[in-house]
């Protein structure tokens, strides 16, 4: 049995190993690390989106920045922040601020690697977050973001600058997998918004300010999470294992 994290890693494996069983294990979220921090205050005074992680070049940092600078300039009451959690671009990130979008240098806050516990307990005192479009694979941090039930904004579904940069960096060859896991997930849990472009954004955001503004707080409202725990994903791998195990007793 050969045990990988999604279809897509299965679909290219196979180009190797043609024959054998697979058993599709998700990475999954550690359940009693984030199990405290479900009814975390969020903060109510100033409207708070965080992004967690690497930045891969087809991402579309600069274009987010744009529909967020566009954004705080339309609205400069407003009171909002933008966190970068260790991601491997925080210079870049302070220098594009200060150089290209000076409506948000007291705006955007980039901070450097946290351990896990510290990173989910400021996550969870935030609104929102942010979630970038990784096609074909599901990345890690979306586990996360489900488990700490704050509002995902995923950037971008059909969002042409995005699609630039997508055939241009996005390498990947996934020949009739699925693009879009990301996607079905936010769906399927009733987690986020799925946000077509940029302009998009801009009416999510005012959306959300709104929300903020009269509750002190976003609403999340997801359902089924419980079945990508680390706990679950571990008991699906170990029933794997345990039919392989009397296999060869048979065999």
């Amino acid at each position: 049995m050969i045990s990988t994290v999604s279809t897509f890693v299965e679909h290219q494996i196979r180009q190797q190993v043609p024959m054998g069983t697979f058993c599709i294990a998700p990475n999954g979220y550690d359940e009693e690390l984030l199990e405290s921090l479900h009814a975390s205050e969020q903060n109510a005074e100033v409207f708070q989106m965080a992004f967690v992680g690497t930045i891969y070049d087809w991402h579309p940092l600069e274009i987010v920045l744009t529909a967020f600078h566009d954004w705080a300039v339309s609205n400069p009451q407003r009171k909002f922040e933008l966190h970068f959690y260790g991601t491997n671009r925080n210079e870049e990130i302070r220098e594009s601020t200060t150089k290209h979008f000076p409506s948000l240098k007291a705006v955007v806050k980039v901070h450097p690697k946290l351990s896990n516990q510290r990173l989910l307990e400021r996550l969870s005192k935030h609104n929102a977050l942010l979630l970038f479009n990784y096609y074909a694979f599901m990345g890690t941090k979306i586990y996360d973001y489900l488990a700490l039930k704050r509002k995902i904004v995923f950037c971008f579904a059909n969002d042409s600058g995005a699609q630039v940069l997508k055939e241009k960096y996005y390498s990947l060859e996934t020949e009739g997998t699925s693009e879009t896991l990301q996607e079905d997930l936010i769906r399927a849990t009733n987690s986020g918004v799925i946000v077509e472009n940029a302009a998009q954004l801009q009416e999510t955001m005012n959306d959300l300010y709104a929300e903020h503004l009269q509750a002190g707080r976003i609403a999340c409202e997801s359902r089924g999470i419980e079945a990508y725990s680390r706990i679950l994903q571990v008991e699906k791998l170990a029933e794997a294992l345990k039919r392989v195990a009397q296999n060869s007793k048979t065999a």
